[in-house]
């Protein structure tokens, strides 16, 4: 419970500069993407940062606080007895992929980060490789998911961030289609995608979950 308010108290004056910081992402927006944007486990994405925000790739030390974020984001209802249970298969999860995958290149865990303390308030996960699941449901590749914000950092354009830097990741793959699902009750990721040129391609069979996806280029 420290750390958590420690991080709390640590971050909680960058939303006095979210104007400043929407400023600096309209312009990179404006500029564009870097189709070069590639880096080794843990390095940081320079062209993707601002004054007050940082993405690099996650560190396995990065992870209790990204389950925290997920499970805050898509499981904000569950009870005070649900909620660690939940918590625990997330990180587990992300922990398992994080060491199968290791230094390859078809697999990226990112973070956002206060550019001060490193502190994590975001994450997103890219994904290329074949799926072996015989499920129908499988998502195409290459396939954006579990991404999220701390919700005291929301609106200030951090999601957009990492949503780049995902798309820059695809580029670096030669791929030009990345894919995403979103629940359809969650209208703020649905309007932030739809902004960003994302478009709908139908629904899982067993959930209802809006498939989408976008036809990206260097410049989109």
């Amino acid at each position: 419970m420290g750390d958590d308010n420690n991080f709390v108290n640590s971050c909680r004056h960058f939303n006095e500069d979210g104007a400043r910081l929407l400023m600096a992402l309209k312009n990179q927006v404006d500029n564009g993407l870097s189709s070069d944007v590639v880096s080794k486990k843990g390095e940081c994405y320079e062209s993707m940062n601002t004054e007050r925000f940082t993405i690099r790739e996650a560190r396995l030390d990065d992870l209790k606080i990204a389950s925290d974020i997920l499970t805050d984001s898509f499981y904000a209802d569950l009870n005070f007895f649900a909620r660690p249970l939940e918590w625990l298969k997330t990180y587990l999860s992300l922990e398992d992929t994080f060491k199968e995958v290791g230094d390859k290149d078809s697999h990226y865990m990112f973070v956002a980060c206060s550019s001060d303390d490193d502190s994590v308030c975001g994450f997103c996960e890219i994904d290329s490789r074949t799926s072996t699941s015989p499920s129908v449901n499988v998502a195409p590749r290459p396939y954006m998911c579990n991404l999220a914000v701390d919700k005291k950092f929301r609106g200030l354009g951090i999601a957009k961030m990492l949503i780049f830097v995902c798309e820059s990741k695809v580029l670096s793959w030669n791929e030009e289609i990345i894919h995403l699902r979103v629940r359809p009750t969650n209208k703020a990721a649905l309007r932030l995608y739809t902004t960003l040129g994302y478009e709908g391609q139908g629904k899982s069979d067993d959930e209802e979950i809006i498939l989408l996806k976008k036809r990206i280029t260097p410049s989109s």
